[in-house]
């Protein structure tokens, strides 16, 4: 499995200053780039993408490097760049299943939902194969990608590869939360009375779960740009997936 980013915020100053100290007498060292675009990765996107772009130029082979600097043009909405970035990692490490996870929201914000689709189901296959409990969020962009590919009978297919109580993560619990409404398995109205306020990230992955349930459960125009409306106004947490695909959608004008 890829490291998972550790960073806070906002970049440690004093973890900086140690690397660049490094890199001083260490300048080709691949691994010291890697960790100092990983201090920049969480708010300073464009020196993370650049000092994984060195790493890259020293250590060309490495799929966990392109796999980084993939998530980067991501968050930058650099869509086409992060689809080349995934698809090299892919072939250097083709088990990790978080590539295939973010090749496949590469393709979702590219429109080519179909395929993105088949991303998120080999995703799922290799969580499976390595002992990765992330089911729920694969089960999830898989059913969004399919319903805006316009094949609905899949979509729903995609809802029965995970059991109505199946074990979620925290981290994954508001993923579950919406892959359950879909399904029908909750209302929409106990959804809402249940919409996290703790953790401002889960609030603006389940506010736009509603938007999904107003565009394509139970159309209903108003109700979908009121979800999508209150998704954008949580400020800060524009680089949150939930809020880039409430923006897409507003901007594709489904509501």
């Amino acid at each position: 499995m890829f490291r998972k980013i550790k960073a806070g915020p906002t970049p440690d100053a004093s973890r900086i200053a140690e690397l660049c100290k490094a890199l001083e007498t260490d300048r080709n060292n691949a691994e010291l780039w890697l960790q100092l675009g990983m201090e920049y990765s969480q708010s300073r996107f464009e020196e993370s993408i650049r000092d994984y772009s060195v790493a890259i130029g020293l250590s060309p082979f490495s799929g966990e490097y392109y796999f980084h600097r993939g998530r980067k043009y991501l968050s930058t909405d650099q869509y086409a760049e992060a689809l080349a970035d995934f698809h090299t990692s892919l072939c250097m490490d083709c088990v990790d299943g978080q590539s295939w996870h973010y090749l496949g929201v590469a393709l979702y914000y590219l429109e080519q939902y179909a395929e993105a689709a088949r991303y998120f189901g080999k995703a799922l296959e290799m969580n499976e194969k390595n002992g990765d409990d992330c089911v729920w969020p694969e089960v999830d962009w898989m059913w969004m990608s399919l319903m805006r590919a316009g094949d609905a009978q899949a979509a729903r297919k995609a809802l029965d590869l995970v059991e109505d109580d199946a074990y979620s993560s925290a981290g994954d619990m508001a993923y579950k939360k919406r892959v359950r409404l879909y399904k029908g398995v909750d209302s929409i109205d106990y959804f809402l009375e249940h919409v996290s306020r703790e953790d401002p990230l889960d609030t603006v992955t389940e506010l736009y779960g509603a938007a999904n349930y107003y565009m394509f459960i139970a159309p209903d125009a108003a109700k979908a740009t009121q979800m999508l409306d209150k998704t954008l106004a949580i400020k800060d947490y524009e680089n949150a997936f939930g809020w880039k695909c409430a923006l897409h959608d507003r901007e594709a004008g489904r509501a």
